[in-house]
């Protein structure tokens, strides 16, 4: 019998993301949904109603975005309803099994750090990468100048944009920059993640 599996994400953009990094880097089937939320509330909100589904295995996928110690109590908080949950985020992510189902959390960019979805893909640049160093100036003088129309809260969206403007095809997405390998899937904090996509979402049936 097929499992009933589903991972939400925040929003659209996450979810063209992990997409690619199923299909191109984890080389999963497409086992399981993914299912954007529109927003960090609205999915936290829907954890409580989720774990109490018939769903096989639930993963939750959110932003860490300024305080990761009070995005990881909100959603223990709500797991705790259900699931022994420990205390601190698991630096290679939480998966719970229990009673033949699973639940897993990863909150971007490593578990470790406040940020969000485009700081992890910001540490898939290649280490040797020219152009992030002059991006960094750039966005600096801007901020010093006060020319800057980002808040700091979306400047890492802000950083790898500009990046990926700046590459032979001005239009590229991150996804595309995935499948295209313009990113390096086998730095350690990507191929951590797919770990644990791949546990979560194992592919026995």
């Amino acid at each position: 019998m097929s499992k009933t599996q589903v991972l939400l994400v925040e929003g659209n953009g996450d979810k063209f993301i992990i997409e690619k990094l199923r299909d191109d880097v984890a080389h999963l089937p497409k086992n399981f949904e993914i299912l954007a939320k529109h927003g960090v509330d609205n999915l936290i909100e829907s954890i409580s109603v989720e774990i109490v589904t018939n769903k096989d295995t639930i993963g939750i996928l959110v932003d860490a975005d300024e305080n990761l110690q009070s995005r990881w109590d909100a959603i223990k908080s709500r797991l705790s309803k259900k699931y022994y949950v420990p205390d601190n985020m698991p630096a290679e992510g939480l998966i719970i099994e229990e009673n033949n189902k699973k639940v897993g959390v990863w909150i971007m960019p490593n578990n470790e750090l406040k940020g969000m979805m485009e700081d992890f893909i910001a540490m898939l640049i290649p280490e040797n990468d020219a152009l992030m160093p002059i991006v960094d100036c750039t966005l600096t003088y801007l901020e010093t100048q006060k020319l800057n129309l980002y808040t700091q809260i979306h400047k890492p969206k802000t950083r790898i944009k500009t990046w990926l403007a700046w590459q032979k095809d001005p239009e590229i997405s991150i996804g595309t920059a995935i499948s295209k390998h313009i990113l390096e899937t086998e730095q350690d904090i990507c191929q951590k993640f797919v770990l644990w996509l791949k546990t979560l979402f194992d592919t026995n049936e």
